[in-house]
């Protein structure tokens, strides 16, 4: 069985090249060898040796190529790899199928480990359940729960979704500093090849936190903090653009974007009651008593719930710039997080008053109401 960076650089291997040129019959380690410069340069003579892998077969279904190895030992190693282009497709029911009993025909009677790195290892991820294998993975994109005998190495400034049960985060240098072409270039392995375990950096949990809120950031709020408006492509470059701007901002000028953001909630909300004022069909004035009660009611409950949602995108698009400035200025001690506390008590404040504005209108309809069936009509004794 071959150690985890070995199975890394086979994978990260495979998704840069095919391995379409290489004959069955020859040692794979020596053909990788001899046709790529990085396999030169990122395994050592000795690892090569060690691999003694033999190419079973090969097949390309969808949008994931798979290789099925045979090991000196009698164990096979199956790689999935996916070409960036269409490495965010996902394999069709059919497709699963056929690449499970692609692989499923090949199997050696030995332990069967498949591994693949990012998209490749989702792929890879897909058919550990139905052979009954291990599966190997680097970096594959935790969007989805995975079920079997999987470990999902990922480097621990790496963002990951929300499924992270099988996630194992790996000791990581930074890629920014130091240049790294390579995913392998940037995780820590013993002298053994088996991974350094770390811990999920502050880094990787705010980059998970905030791609999956990043499309709730209100166009408003950005200009209320960066006093001008994004380009059209900014929601795709959120996090990068705040890292831009982090260098202009100073304290007193996040606090008074946070006092502005709270001008804007407030002024949002007055919009909002103007608008449910027109909203509120005075047609249940012709209802009766329990039928008017039940339709205030529900009224109230959706105005509610109205407000509720219009304070909460704006505040998570505040907390998400604030979180970001927090990130990328640590140095400057810009003390975010007391600035987010005041920012959280007044929006309850906002929004306690803002409950109690629609009650009291609501109140106000319901004696108008009450007021109504008091008023006799005119009798004529004619």
């Amino acid at each position: 069985m071959l150690a985890e960076k070995e199975y890394l650089l086979l994978s990260e291997y495979l998704n840069a090249k095919t391995l379409s040129n290489i004959d069955k019959t020859v040692n794979v380690h020596e053909s990788l060898q001899d046709s790529s410069e990085f396999i030169k340069n990122s395994i050592s003579k000795d690892m090569l040796e060690k691999l003694g892998l033999e190419l079973i077969d090969s097949k390309t279904i969808g949008a994931v190529s798979t290789y099925i190895f045979k090991e000196n030992c009698g164990d096979t190693c199956v790689v999935c790899a996916s070409t960036e282009d269409l490495g965010g497709n996902s394999l069709s029911k059919e497709y699963q199928n056929q690449l499970v009993d692609f692989v499923r025909n090949n199997i050696a009677t030995g332990k069967c480990v498949i591994t693949g790195l990012k998209f490749g290892g989702i792929y890879a991820c897909h058919l550990v359940p139905h052979l009954n294998a291990e599966g190997i993975v680097f970096c594959a994109p935790s969007t989805e729960e995975l079920l079997g005998n999987i470990t999902n190495y990922v480097g621990e400034n790496e963002p990951v979704g929300k499924f992270t049960e099988k996630v194992v985060f790996i000791k990581q240098k930074l890629v920014e500093y130091n240049g790294y072409k390579y995913y392998s270039d940037t995780l820590e392995f013993d002298e053994n090849g088996k991974p350094i375990i770390g811990n999920q950096s502050e880094y990787s949990k705010f980059c998970s936190w905030f791609y999956s809120i990043e499309r709730d950031i209100d166009e408003q709020v950005w200009k209320i903090f960066f006093n001008e408006s994004n380009d059209e492509n900014w929601l795709e470059n959120d996090l990068y653009s705040i890292f831009l701007k982090v260098d202009e901002l100073n304290f007193e000028g996040i606090k008074n974007s946070t006092i502005n953001a709270i001008k804007y909630i407030e002024n949002e909300l007055y919009k909002n009651m103007k608008s449910m004022e027109l909203r509120f069909d005075k047609k249940i004035f012709n209802l009766d008593r329990i039928a008017f009660e039940e339709g205030i009611c529900k009224f109230a409950e959706k105005e509610s719930f109205n407000s509720v949602k219009l304070v909460k995108g704006i505040y998570n698009s505040v907390e998400t710039i604030l979180t970001g400035i927090r990130v990328f200025a640590l140095e400057k001690n810009l003390f975010v997080d007391d600035l987010m506390q005041e920012f959280y008590i007044n929006v309850e404040s906002i929004l306690e008053k803002e409950g109690q504005r629609i009650i009291d209108f609501l109140d106000k309809e319901r004696q108008n109401y009450l007021d109504s069936l008091s008023v006799f009509p005119k009798l004529s004794f004619e």
